[in-house]
């Protein structure tokens, strides 16, 4: 489905799972100690640049339950730290990828858990949707640092909105297409959200006009679930996608695999092909690729729940 969404940005010096408490615990023991408006607020852009860099202490884990179970914390952290300064752009794109990801971990449970209780699943998918649009929002703050009103401009005139934006901008763009998507993707029976679905792959698709390998082919994979999605779609372009996401991922990246079984060999209902793929997706090391350890074990996840389910998905 949408990949790169744990590339999580939440921590720099947290090494060791023991630490979390203790590491929280000291940050806001800094900030309530440091009580000169001048002083608090050098001191909440130093724990600000701490929390907004190295995010390998969470894409290199292997356990996705103490991930989501650490991340609120930390975002309530980003949006405190937020109101303080409010123009911090590592904190922005931070506050937006850990929000945008944690959605996406409450849309996966739902996903799961549909058949046994239905009425929890859609509770979390109606939660999964409005974090989703947190992280957005945040992503349009970012934006707006360098043009203001970017999502009315958006809107107003897509096109011209777009070619204005630098290359700096390129991972904002992508967490508020990627957020916006989601929302949409959570919230199916939302038409308010659904009309929006345009503007969301126009960030996206622009991104390949600035840099085609971005997060290692994370557009291409995008762009797969989106054409195949729209009505009269084409699906022989999703595959073409699908070759490039390939490239860029080398084939270590397991999301790449079930974008195109779901969404392509599903809806082509060719069995075989989506054997061939949720086969070649467990086939996958998580541990060969500890930038996406996470996002690979997350991903077998869903693909053995594919597997279970493939009855229900084919004729």
């Amino acid at each position: 489905m949408l990949l790169n969404l744990f590339e999580f940005y939440l921590l720099r010096k947290l090494k060791l799972r023991r630490n979390l408490n203790i590491y929280y615990f000291f940050i806001i023991f800094l900030l309530v100690l440091i009580n000169n408006c001048s002083l608090k607020k050098v001191g909440t852009n130093i724990v600000a640049d701490s929390l907004s860099g190295d995010s390998s202490v969470f894409t290199s884990d292997d356990d996705p339950e103490l991930v989501k179970e650490a991340m609120p914390f930390a975002l309530k952290t980003f949006e405190s730290l937020l109101t303080s300064t409010p123009e911090h752009e590592g904190l922005l794109l931070s506050a937006a990828q850990g929000f945008i990801s944690y959605a996406y971990l409450l849309q996966q449970e739902a996903d799961l858990i549909d058949d046994e209780d239905y009425k929890k699943a859609k509770h979390l998918r109606k939660r999964a949707s409005k974090l989703f649009l947190r992280g957005r929002d945040f992503a349009f703050r970012g934006l707006n640092l360098k043009n203001e009103n970017f999502k009315d401009k958006l809107i107003k005139n897509t096109d011209e909105t777009l070619s204005k934006t630098e290359k700096s901008d390129i991972h904002f763009l992508y967490w508020s297409g990627i957020g916006w998507a989601g929302a949409i993707a959570a919230a199916k029976d939302d038409t308010r959200l659904i009309v929006a679905l345009p503007y969301a792959a126009a960030l996206i698709k622009h991104i390949l006009e600035v840099d085609e390998s971005y997060g290692e082919g994370a557009v291409y994979e995008f762009l797969i679930a989106y054409e195949a999605g729209r009505p009269n779609g084409n699906l022989n372009l999703c595959r073409e996608y699908y070759k490039k996401a390939m490239e860029y991922s080398k084939g270590k990246r397991v999301s790449v695999y079930l974008s195109l079984a779901e969404n392509v060999s599903v809806q082509e209902q060719n069995t075989e092909e989506f054997k061939n793929l949720i086969d070649s997706a467990l086939a996958i090391n998580v541990d060969d690729q500890m930038n996406i350890r996470l996002v690979n074990t997350i991903s077998q996840k869903r693909a053995k729940w594919l597997k279970e389910n493939i009855t229900k998905l084919f004729l």
